[in-house]
């Protein structure tokens, strides 16, 4: 048997690691929902707060397709509790909490929309959902319901009628893998590095924004280069050789005003005077 080398044996043995980082990872998500798999019913119901459904107003149950509407409610339903009156709805730009409550309702993915009968199906509109983590297609679609003005949000009591059981062996493991995994080992960045998660990755979008501008700076570099009928190998080697070989010019590409001290896009303003 072939002998492996020693860059083939580290790679072998960085997969490995990965792997059961993964797998620590994978128990620690698993060991947060500790306790919900038993639950025991209550003699009497423990009063929580309030809660809000999604109702059919009353002009819908005069329509001749009730019956559809009444069997579509369940599946868009959206359920809100709260310990208090007070629902707010939370603004995404101002990062606070409206006065106004929007209650939407919930849109239905393809699995749950493949599984409605063929008029079910026709009370829906496909809608595309963009999505830079969306794979090869670049996103999904999600299917909502077209009849929102048939639904109303109704408050009423919110009472439990039953509890989870908590389980002190989970309790006790999650808090061991929590230490681990956001301890003094830290694996929670290795996790997030092999899954590509943005947990870790604050800058992200920011270095997305410089690499597009560097990207379009390069392909007006090589148009203007073409314009001058300079060759296409020699100017961009040029180019690189005299323009991005200081970190000074390199920090600068998305910098208009030295783009244009140095010349490179001067037949662009004779163009506009012309």
């Amino acid at each position: 048997m072939k002998e492996l080398s020693k860059r083939r044996t580290d790679k072998l043995a960085r997969k490995e690691t990965d792997k059961q980082v993964r797998k620590l990872g994978k128990e620690y998500n698993e060991t947060h929902l500790f306790g919900r798999g038993e639950y025991i019913d209550l003699d009497e119901p423990l009063r929580m707060g309030f809660e809000r459904n999604l109702v059919l107003i009353s002009s819908a149950m005069r329509r001749s397709d009730f019956e559809v509407l009444e069997s579509i409610l369940p599946l868009i339903n959206t359920r809100h509790c709260r310990s208090t009156r007070d629902f707010r709805t939370y603004d995404e730009k101002t990062k606070k909490r409206n006065k106004e409550f929007v209650h939407r309702s919930k849109a239905l993915h393809r699995k749950e929309f493949d599984k409605l009968t063929e008029r079910q199906k026709a009370y829906f509109d496909p809608f595309w959902i963009y999505s830079r983590w969306g794979g090869e297609k670049g996103g999904w679609y999600e299917y909502r319901f077209i009849y929102e003005h048939y639904l109303t949000s109704k408050m009423s009591k919110w009472h439990v009628w039953r509890v989870p059981v908590l389980d002190p062996d989970g309790q006790s493991r999650h808090d061991e893998l929590r230490n681990i995994m956001y301890g003094a080992k830290y694996l929670m960045r290795k996790v997030d590095r092999i899954l590509h998660y943005r947990w870790n990755y604050r800058d992200y979008d920011e270095d997305i924004y410089h690499k597009k501008l560097k990207r379009v700076d390069l392909r007006e570099a090589q148009q203007s280069l073409l314009f001058n009928d300079y060759d296409d190998d020699d100017s961009m080697e040029f180019f690189y050789d005299n323009y991005y070989e200081s970190a000074e010019h390199y920090n600068a590409y998305h910098d208009e005003e030295w783009w244009l001290d140095i010349g490179f896009f001067k037949h662009f303003i004779t163009i506009e005077r012309a």
